[in-house]
Formats: structure tokens, sequence, C-alpha cells
């Protein structure tokens, strides 16, 4: 399972938020997403994340929670592909503030990309093998000496 971050850069007096992916982020099935203050930002506390009503759920019952400095979010297996969870953070300037400010990004669920680690390294595996062959192939065709052996 895959981790992306989602960096809180900066906090605006309108609520607005500047995050690291630009407030969508796209994510895949089962992958777990962590939303992070960074220094300097302006932003004190994330005081809640908050699921709209126009959403589709995309995470486990029970996420995303605050874990210690962070919040994290475990995204759903069975989750449909296209899937938009529309959101707000609410999210206080000073610690001692009362006002709550909010941003409302989103996180689109995309398609997993490509065949995972072993199955890269069989196709390659599988290229290497038939690329011999078909240089032993055409040498034997046009009379070379010198052969792959196995």
């Amino acid at each position: 399972m895959s981790t992306q971050v989602i960096r809180i850069l900066k906090g605006f007096s309108d609520g607005r938020l500047e995050l690291s992916d630009n407030g969508h982020t796209r994510a895949k099935k089962s992958e777990t997403i962590i939303w992070q203050i960074a220094p300097h930002s302006g932003v004190h506390s994330i005081t809640r994340i908050e699921e709209k009503k126009s959403s589709q759920n995309i995470f486990k019952p029970g996420h995303p929670f605050r874990q210690s400095d962070h919040w994290k979010g475990d995204i759903k297996s069975d989750v449909a592909v296209g899937a938009e969870y529309r959101y707000s953070i609410f999210w206080k300037k000073d610690k001692d503030s009362d006002e709550e400010l909010e941003h409302d990004p989103i996180i689109s669920i995309r398609p997993s990309t490509g065949p995972g680690p072993i199955a890269s390294l069989l196709i390659a595996i599988a290229v290497a093998i038939i690329g011999i062959f078909v240089i032993n192939y055409l040498q034997r065709k046009k009379g070379f000496k010198h052969q792959f052996k196995f």
C-alpha cells in the first residue's frame, strides 16, 4: 500500500489553503493519504476533515482521523475508479483562536497504472529471452558463425 502526503504549505485569512497538490489529489485504491502541516505555513492545526454531502465516500470507516501531528485516511480497496471525494479541511490559524477556517479540496480515484514490480521483472525477462531467440534465428538465417548458447 502506497502513501501520498498532502502538505499544507500556507494558510490565508479567507480560509484558503495552499496545498502541495494544488487542492486536487489523484489517488489510487488502497492508498493512504496523509495531511501534514508544513512549518511556517501560518496554519496551527487541522481541527477536522469532513466529507461534503455531494461526495462519494472513498475512505474506510472511521477515516480520516487525527494521528498525533497529522491526519490520516486509508482509501478503500473497492472504491470505483473516477470517484470524487469532496471534502472540507477545517483549520485554525493560531493555537488560542476560536475562529475555524475552511478549505474545500478534492480527491479523485485514478486507475492503477502499469504492472507491479514482479510483473515488470517477468516481462523484462520474457522480452530478453525472445530477443535472444530472434538474434539466434537471424544469425542462422544469414549464416553467421557466432551464436548465443544456452
